[in-house]
């Protein structure tokens, strides 16, 4: 619970930049008599995407660097507690704030786009695209938020973790590009071309079972690693 009060402090600029995003979304329809609230929040979660990535990244990246960062690694590790159920306790509290998250964006969407329209488009179907569409994005969440995990139990500083993390996650829209824009089809199977479930570069099956992989992948990587890191004093 002290992890989630923390990292929720640690995402409030985010979700105050993405409030005002969604505001301004809603001013720039009203002048542009647009008023469907299910297609605009539909559009309006890829736009919004980077707002949700950063916040993964802020607190799955941080969360275990932190505790190395300020030296209280040490303190925690001498708890009556194995390293996998510290570092479980630590992923769990980075899911839970990653649904928060969620949660709170649509809210906001809910509640701004529904005053633009009067909550005349909203039905029973809105719901189903909306959690349809965020399943095809859930492994790319996933992906980052494991990715940061683990970057973040190897290094001792929050920044280094954080910006590996924003590289991993920039270079690999690049890479997309240079993949995509040149059809070389050999490289389909990267992460990157797999974690979004809206592509159709491969089959449905064969991208979740590449995303899978490399959460286990890394979840077991992070387990090991932590597990065998010496913790020196400071």
């Amino acid at each position: 619970l002290k992890d989630i009060n923390y990292e929720i402090n640690n995402i409030y600029v985010l979700d105050i930049i993405t409030l005002f995003f969604i505001i301004l979304n809603v001013l720039i329809c009203k002048m542009n008599n647009i008023c469907n609230a299910v297609d605009i929040m539909i559009m309006e979660f890829s736009e919004v995407n980077i707002f949700i990535i950063m916040s993964i990244i802020m607190v799955s990246g941080s969360i275990i660097s932190d505790e190395y960062n300020k030296g209280t690694i040490k303190y925690l590790l001498i708890k009556p507690y194995k390293r996998y159920k510290i570092l479980l306790s630590k992923l769990f509290s980075s899911i839970i704030i990653f649904v928060l998250s969620i949660l709170m964006y649509f809210i906001c969407c809910y509640i701004m786009y529904g005053i633009l329209d009067k909550f005349s488009s909203y039905n029973i179907s809105m719901y189903n695209d909306i959690l349809i569409n965020i399943l095809y994005l859930l492994p790319e969440y996933l992906i980052v938020l494991v990715f940061s995990f683990f970057i973040s139990s190897i290094v001792n500083s929050n920044g280094t973790s954080i910006i590996c993390s924003i590289g991993m996650y920039l270079g690999s829209s690049i890479i997309n590009d240079i993949v995509i824009s040149n059809n070389i089809k050999s490289l389909y199977w990267i992460p990157s071309l797999c974690w979004n479930l809206n592509y159709d570069y491969n089959s449905m099956i064969f991208n979740v079972v590449i995303d899978v992989s490399v959460i286990f992948i890394l979840l077991i990587l992070t387990f090991i690693l932590f597990k065998k890191r010496e913790i020196k004093n400071t």
